[in-house]
């Protein structure tokens, strides 16, 4: 049932510590500006993965809100990750903004995401979701091209995801299935990525919309899916 809040006056200079798991009837307010920090040095590395810590990861969790309001950025100072990446200094598994797996009822709304390392949203294995009134924007004309920066990728069951603009010059938005092999969603009854509606979205720049994308190694079910009221710019 705790609120935890980050306010208007309070812009926040950020490093991730840690995966956060098992949080139950918990809203997040982004009111205020956040940065992440640009250098990879800084970040933590898992050398088992190959991959750095993502900037906010939430997973086995239930009832997760988080909200942002309209003045409020999520600032993913993404430039230098795509230089590093580009000259072959790190690996591919850069930072993705808000990162969540094997969650239940969760609503994410009114956050603007710029410029990540990586994604912007990855919601892996969920069930029952609203994403709205999301922007997403990547800046990469006059820098370099930014690499893997897809909008919103998203497997479960019973997803809605609309009104919200994406330039992000790769996937906008992209349906994947889903592996419920996992204690949090026992008993869920499920074995697709389904029942998902995708609605009065505004793609600027953007590879398109997608459903896949996998390698083949995975098992692959995707089922009711509905895009609709799409403008691709």
């Amino acid at each position: 049932g705790d609120t935890i809040i980050l306010n208007k006056t309070q812009p926040m200079y950020y490093i991730p510590f840690d995966v956060i798991t098992n949080l139950y009837n918990i809203t997040i307010k982004l009111h205020s500006d956040i940065y992440l920090h640009d250098n990879s040095s800084a970040w933590t590395y898992c050398n088992d993965t190959d991959s750095y810590l993502n900037a906010f990861d939430i997973r086995n969790s239930s009832y997760i809100t988080i909200e942002g309001n309209r003045d409020s950025i999520m600032y993913g100072q993404g430039y230098q990750w795509w230089i590093d990446f580009f000259k072959g200094k790190i690996s591919r598994e850069r930072p993705t903004m808000l990162y969540l797996e094997n969650c239940i009822n969760v609503i994410i709304t009114d956050i603007t995401l710029l410029n990540s390392p990586r994604f912007h949203i990855y919601a892996k294995n969920i069930l029952r979701m609203e994403i709205s009134e999301v922007t997403v924007w990547v800046d990469g004309e006059d820098t370099i091209f930014p690499f893997n920066t897809d909008g919103i990728d998203v497997s479960g069951k019973d997803i809605y995801i609309h009104d919200c603009m994406i330039s992000n010059y790769d996937d906008a938005i992209c349906i994947k299935p889903a592996d419920y092999n996992t204690p949090a969603l026992n008993n869920t009854n499920m074995s697709c990525s389904e029942n998902i509606v995708i609605d009065n979205i505004y793609v600027y720049k953007g590879v398109g919309l997608s459903v896949g994308s996998v390698a083949s190694t995975k098992q692959h079910c995707i089922r009711n899916v509905v895009f609709q009221n799409i403008v691709a710019d």
